[in-house]
């Protein structure tokens, strides 16, 4: 059982991983990132030490939601992609303006 929360998938970001996934080029990217520096098919304890383990666990959580969209039914997902709040600024925009006023 998995004890965090699954990623909620639109039905483009399935797409779009999976069409990495069907190209020459981006399945080895992908299986890099999945299996060498998410570390899926590895144990995320680090003995004696619970921060690397959290930040291990947290890499294999990854691996895994990339691993669920690659197999994941596409024709199923019904989700609409998330929407950006209205006049809402990221934290990117906000400092540009703050740098901007001096």
């Amino acid at each position: 059982m998995n004890r965090y929360p699954h990623y909620e998938f639109s039905k483009a970001e399935v797409e779009a991983i999976k069409l990495a996934w069907r190209d020459p080029a981006g399945r080895p990217a992908l299986e890099l990132i999945v299996n060498r520096l998410c570390g899926v098919m590895t144990a995320p304890y680090v003995p004696g030490d619970p921060y690397t383990t959290a930040f291990v666990s947290g890499h294999r959580w990854i691996g895994e939601q990339l691993t669920r969209a690659i197999n994941m039914p596409s024709d199923k997902l019904v989700k609409e992609p998330p929407h950006e709040p209205v006049g809402v600024r990221t934290a990117t925009e906000r400092a540009a303006g703050a740098y901007r006023r001096k």
